[in-house]
């Protein structure tokens, strides 16, 4: 089964995109904040990471650099 992380500080917006993915067949693991997003990427093994550009203690492409 694909297994997704989402990176979202919105609980609105990161249930919506659960819940598609969902449909979809994967497992999702949701994370509200950047800089746990960040270490839960390095650790986890994901098919597919969506984020926010904007997300608390550490940007979206701060996180996208470092990966």
């Amino acid at each position: 089964m694909p297994c997704a992380l989402i990176i979202e500080d919105d609980e609105t917006t990161a249930l919506e995109i659960q819940t598609e993915l969902l449909t979809h067949g994967f497992t999702v693991n949701w994370i509200a904040e950047g800089r746990q997003g960040l270490a839960q990427a390095l650790n986890g093994s994901y098919d597919v990471i969506t984020m926010d550009r904007m997300l608390p203690e550490l940007d979206g492409l701060s996180i996208v650099q470092q990966l």
